[in-house]
């Protein structure tokens, strides 16, 4: 608690104060720094571009990484296993390898400073850890309660969406909450 409430006086003092008393508390605290940051700064803007950015991201994350999760846990096919590991691979790589081939794509593609370009770069590198972390909450889900769905006449895009979506709500926010601390930073 202490160093927020340092930073909180020291956001309250003017740089010569604080240059001369950097420990204690303001004698005449201001918010200049404050009215500052949000009209010089242009914070408000940067601030809306990273909400914007980290949402988008995570929406598009989950979207896609739960539905290859849940047809990963639920259906056999052919080459499964391997793309069950490409997924595991993808969390192996070190972001910082793929900064020089994701900036030529981006680039490639024409979507350097946008949106899109951001997006695109967060949702392929937080879907490994989607999908692996889905994969193991989908994989708990009982067939039988799919089973008893099928034979009331869902569909599977019912199933996914009424059965294996609201029972993997744990795994959604952790997935989430992860990918939103991750592109936030």
């Amino acid at each position: 608690v202490i160093p927020v409430l340092w930073m909180g006086m020291t956001s309250l003092k003017t740089q010569t104060e604080f240059m001369r008393d950097a420990w204690l508390p303001p004698t005449q605290p201001t918010v200049n720094a404050y009215v500052e940051l949000f009209t010089r700064a242009n914070f408000g803007r940067y601030f809306a571009n990273t909400l914007i950015v980290t949402l988008a991201s995570v929406a598009v994350i989950l979207a896609v990484g739960s539905l290859a999760a849940f047809a990963l846990s639920r259906y056999q096919f052919r080459g499964r296993t391997a793309v069950l590991s490409f997924f595991l691979l993808g969390q192996m790589v070190p972001a910082t390898t793929l900064m020089v081939p994701l900036y030529l794509i981006v680039r490639e593609l024409r979507l350097l400073s946008t949106y899109e370009g951001l997006i695109l770069a967060y949702t392929g590198g937080g879907l490994p850890l989607v999908v692996f972390l889905l994969y193991g909450f989908f994989i708990t889900i009982p067939k039988e309660i799919e089973d008893a769905a099928r034979i009331d006449g869902s569909g599977e895009l019912q199933l996914y969406w009424r059965i294996a979506l609201p029972l993997g709500a744990p795994g959604l926010a952790t997935a989430g909450i992860f990918e939103f601390m991750f592109i936030w930073n």
